[in-house]
This record gives C-alpha cells, sequence and structure tokens, in this order.
C-alpha cells in the first residue's frame, strides 16, 4: 500500500485485492501527476533535486542552499 496514493485524493480501499486493477489505478494516478507537476522533488535526493530546481529555474545556489545533517 503506497500512502503517497492516498495522500493524492486517492482512498486506499480501490488497491486492496485486486493486483491487476491496483497497476491500472496507479498508472493512471503517475499520468495525472505528469500532467500537473513540471518536475517533482525526491526527499531521498533532496540535494540532488534542489540541483535540479537551480538548473531548471535558473536559480542562484543561495536559493536552495540548505543544512544537511550528518
Amino acid at each position: 500500500m503506497n500512502p503517497q496514493f492516498v495522500f493524492f485524493g486517492y482512498p486506499s480501499y480501490l488497491l486492496q485485492h485486486q493486483e491487476g486493477r491496483a497497476k491500472s489505478l496507479i498508472d493512471e494516478w503517475i499520468k495525472e501527476i505528469d500532467k500537473e507537476f513540471d518536475i517533482i522533488l525526491i526527499l531521498e535526493q533532496l540535494t540532488d533535486s534542489l540541483a535540479l530546481f537551480v538548473l531548471k529555474y535558473c536559480w542562484d545556489i543561495r536559493d536552495v542552499a540548505h543544512l544537511k545533517k550528518g
């Protein structure tokens, strides 16, 4: 069960007990996200994701600088 599926407004029961249905719903969900967002940050790769923002939007590195926990 993917909690992000529920976060974006889909009820969790849609994914239960039907492997084929779950795959098609997730494929549709990915298509909707692709239409709505130009760029998506990946939290586990935050530094790389912020670097994409700098390049895509011609930001200064100071706009995205952050302290990283060791």
